[in-house]
């Protein structure tokens, strides 16, 4: 009888624990969307959001991928969905011809459609909804390897990261190839576990979906075939039992099967290009995704021969080797860098080799790649490998024996909603003390790290409620257009895409001592991010602003001298 007392108890005791931790995984989950569907109303349309909506919209309306060459449709495709056909597209332009993607999608969102906020905030609510779920499958992942315990921790950390939030909102690919990549790494664990043809299906479904959502999930691939094989070469039975024949035996069958599951994976790639048939060079031969190989030849010219970078007051054209540990060392907040700090220290401790391989190697393959690549423009790049990296830490964390590391975990956790809290809704700027914080942050690292130009909504109510009436001088980073939220009498200073010709043929200005007025900055163009020879903006560089907009855009007030 008390045993069956004591049997009660402990299913009560378990039931009560499952039934905080769905609460806490809801709670968190709430809160993540109540801050991407603020931000998604929010945030002005940033840098690159018109080029990934219009691809979208044109593929799906037409069937045609011809504007898809920088990257692949499929998330596109998602962020089109919920405008279906409630769009115009300047089809009878030369742009969709020439498939000038970039004057086609300027076009569509500014000139050929009437509501601008209303596409773009439709556009960005699949990407919230995959946010949500990348919170969900890594709270899953970490339950099934570490418990509920686990799972919590790695749900929490996705999902109270400012960077994940800052992109979890915005029409881009990066929170896309984000949730593929982890997707992709969960499914192939699981066949790993229990293999058959069914999971490899599956396998080839969901890595096809990952190839589908960025070129540079390639170098995704490439990580998870090594986790894939790695399971035979870390694992002694095989050595123990069979040889170094039975393991080459092996090695060589699963590399066929990865060879198979990539076949099925292109053929997902080849239907998110409506199977189409086209020339992957000038006058070349038809092939199948002939637009998809054209677009990897393009990312390989762009990733060898790098773009303009900034990186700690300096601009140059190509890659520092420095910039992506650098950028992953001021952005990442400190919680979350103590949490991996924690989880390298204790896997002496506590091994999971077969999980282990499948979250480990594709980030050690990923930041390989990274740090060889000559282009350096974002910390976002590195999006794809945080899940991994946080599903992993939560697991390590989880497995000690006693419970001083799981409140260690658990504090980590707060300290992180602490300053997710005090950040809001300014998430793309975050930068942690390490990098001075996001009023500084400017001094390491510029462009999508801190200015997209998601502050245009706020800077022109600022300026109705302090300008005045007063003519502006603005240097605008960013592709919407402020006139189009009411700010029409200003004086443009060099910007970037428009008014770019202006940094190199200036207005009448007067570096050493501007003239008296008031001026709107940019930071990325208070900067000089396309300039080596950095001179046009130092007089403000030297002080500190009267105002700033969300951190991405500084006011100063020049008076008489």
């Amino acid at each position: 009888m008390e045993n069956l007392i004591l049997r009660q108890h402990s299913w009560r005791s378990a039931a009560r624990n499952l039934w905080a931790t769905q609460v806490l995984q809801l709670l968190l989950l709430i809160i993540a969307f109540g801050f991407l569907a603020h931000n998604a109303q929010a945030q002005s349309p940033t840098m690159d959001e018109q080029n990934h909506i219009a691809r979208g919209c044109a593929l799906l309306r037409t069937g045609d991928p011809r504007l898809s060459v920088e990257h692949p449709p499929l998330i596109n495709l998602l962020e089109a969905l919920p405008l279906g056909r409630g769009v115009t597209l300047p089809l009878d332009d030369d742009s969709w011809r020439s498939g000038d993607w970039y004057r086609f999608a300027d076009l569509f969102l500014w000139q050929a459609n009437a509501s601008p906020d209303r596409i773009v905030f439709l556009a960005r609510m699949p990407i919230v909804a995959l946010t949500l779920l990348l919170g969900a499958l890594a709270g899953r992942w970490g339950q099934e390897i570490g418990g509920r315990y686990a799972g919590v921790l790695a749900l929490g950390f996705i999902l109270l990261d400012p960077n994940l939030l800052a992109h979890g909102s915005l029409a881009t690919t990066d929170l896309g190839v984000t949730f593929a990549t982890l997707l992709a790494s969960y499914v192939l664990w699981r066949t790993e576990a229990k293999p058959c043809l069914l999971r490899l299906g599956i396998n080839g479904l969901a890595i096809g979906l990952l190839l589908a959502s960025k070129m540079s999930a390639w170098v995704v691939w490439g990580g998870l075939g090594v986790a894939f094989l790695w399971q035979v070469w870390g694992n002694d039975r095989w050595r123990s039992e069979g040889g170094w024949q039975a393991v080459t035996r092996s090695v060589v069958l699963r590399g066929f099967l990865y060879l198979g599951i990539t076949v099925l994976a292109l053929l997902v790639v080849w239907a998110v290009y409506a199977f189409q048939l086209a020339s992957s060079t000038d006058h070349g031969p038809l092939i199948p995704m002939g637009t998809y190989w054209r677009g990897i030849g393009q990312i390989f010219r762009q990733v060898q021969g790098g773009r303009p970078s900034y990186l700690l007051g300096k601009t140059r054209l190509g890659g520092w080797r420095l910039y992506f540990p650098i950028a992953f060392l001021v952005k990442t907040p400190l919680a979350s860098l103590l949490l991996i700090t924690c989880a390298v220290g204790l896997s002496r401790v506590v091994t999971r080799q077969s999980v282990g391989a499948f979250l480990l190697l594709p980030v050690l393959v990923y930041w390989g790649a990274a740090l060889a690549s000559d282009l350096n423009i974002g910390y976002r790049h590195l999006l794809p490998t945080l899940p991994l990296l946080y599903v992993w830490g939560a697991q390590q964390l989880s497995l000690v024996d006693g419970s001083r590391w799981r409140r260690i975990g658990l504090g980590l956790l707060l300290w992180l909603a602490a300053e997710t809290v005090w950040i809001a809704p300014d998430f793309l700027p975050y930068f942690n003390p390490i990098g001075g914080g996001p009023e500084h942050g400017w001094r390491v690292l510029a462009d999508s790290n801190i200015d997209w130009g998601q502050d245009l909504k706020r800077l022109s109510v600022y300026l109705r409620t302090h300008a005045h009436g007063e003519r502006v001088k603005l240097s605008w980073f960013g592709s919407s257009y402020p006139e189009r939220y009411g700010i029409e009498d200003y004086e443009p200073l060099p910007g970037l895409p428009h008014h770019f010709d202006l940094w190199f043929q200036p207005p009448t200005f007067n570096e050493a001592q501007p003239e008296p007025g008031l001026y709107v900055i940019s930071v990325s163009n208070l900067v000089e991010l396309p300039l080596v020879d950095k001179h046009f903006f130092a007089y403000f560089r030297d002080r500190e602003p009267d105002a700033r907009i969300g951190y991405s855009v500084y006011i100063y007030r020049v008076g008489e001298n």
